[in-house]
């Protein structure tokens, strides 16, 4: 299931307790070119939300793999 919308980390925290499995929104980022991220995705350390952006990412990937 895709939460789409999510703005504040009460609302990450009420989906994840939903067991929600991908979020997204403008708590994690602005939408931005395929590029963009890849280089965000690599600064390592340096986003408020970085590990939620990685763990959306990865249950992501996960599903892509599940369904073909």
């Amino acid at each position: 299931m895709v939460a789409e919308g999510v703005e504040t980390t009460e609302q990450a925290q009420i989906l994840r307790e939903l067991n929600v499995d991908l979020l997204q929104g403008f708590l994690y980022a602005r939408p931005m070119p395929a590029e963009q991220l890849e280089t965000l995705l690599n600064m390592g350390g340096n986003t408020q939300h970085e590990e939620l952006i990685k763990d959306n990412v990865t249950v992501f990937l996960r599903s892509l793999s599940t369904s073909i």
